[in-house]
């Protein structure tokens, strides 16, 4: 498995495009996978956000239960940064050091992460879909497509498969 980190700069307006659109998109590719004899991998990377770290700082208002529990897990470090709001409840706020599901520094981060551990790989971004990557192995195609954490590898050589994952 590939685990060089490369940097590659995504710019500002290449933001909507970062997330395969899966209705139309996902399902063209299977129909076309299954008409072609590919075999095909689904497969969900777990914790896939943990692994990309954050660019710009980010901060988080918890308020509550959840203010209450991250206290006690270290109550030397967070208890003197609690403060009460005008109805009573307990808040916190504090500094994320990795990215967070649902944020679109987090979704960018993790593309550009996946997208540069695929293109050390010796893949290659697809012009027209950025969630996209392809390969020739055995002077046949292997495309790797994404949307978000969830992936979908396909080549005819089942052998292919394992080379990614």
């Amino acid at each position: 498995m590939c685990r060089q980190k490369i940097a590659v700069g995504v710019h500002k307006q290449s933001r909507y495009k970062l997330t395969n659109h899966v209705t139309r998109s996902n399902a063209t590719e299977m129909c076309t996978d299954a008409k072609e004899g590919q075999y095909t991998i689904v497969m969900d990377i777990r914790g896939a956000f943990l692994h990309a770290d954050m660019e710009q700082d980010v901060h988080m208002l918890l308020e509550g239960t959840i203010s209450k529990l991250i206290v006690k897990l270290e109550p030397r470090l967070y208890r003197k940064f609690v403060w009460r709001n005008k109805h009573g409840k307990s808040m916190l706020c504090v500094k994320l050091r990795k990215a967070l599901y649902c944020t679109l520094q987090a979704a960018l981060r993790y593309w550009r992460l996946l997208s540069d551990k695929l293109i050390y790989c010796g893949l290659k971004l697809n012009g027209y879909d950025r969630c996209i990557t392809n390969k020739i192995i055995n002077s046949k195609q292997c495309k790797i497509i994404w949307h978000v954490d969830d992936l979908k590898i396909s080549h005819v050589e089942k052998k292919n498969h394992g080379k990614y994952y």
